[in-house]
């Protein structure tokens, strides 16, 4: 079944300042990953990349924000908009 994954989830995996909240978005992203049934909008990765560069401390540079759901295998997951085949 398709999770869709709020910002928030996405943060704590990148914040270390909450052990335990880190500990869980990082399995949760880490199953959904393997599932395949991860999903993001556009609006979510765009609330993580302004928190993670302007709100986090220590913040990420710009092009590290970017390159976060990338490398962490985010890439591969589908928005959260599905457009039927006909």
């Amino acid at each position: 079944m398709p999770v869709f994954v709020d910002t928030n989830v996405l943060v704590y995996a990148r914040d270390t300042s909450d052990p335990t909240k880190h500990t869980h978005a990082s399995e949760w992203i880490a199953h959904l990953w393997q599932t395949g049934e991860g999903r993001l909008s556009i609006q979510v990765l765009h609330e993580y990349y302004m928190t993670t560069t302007r709100k986090l401390r220590p913040g990420l540079q710009p092009a590290d924000a970017v390159s976060v759901p990338r490398s962490g295998g985010l890439s591969g997951w589908t928005s959260g908009v599905e457009i039927p085949v006909t």
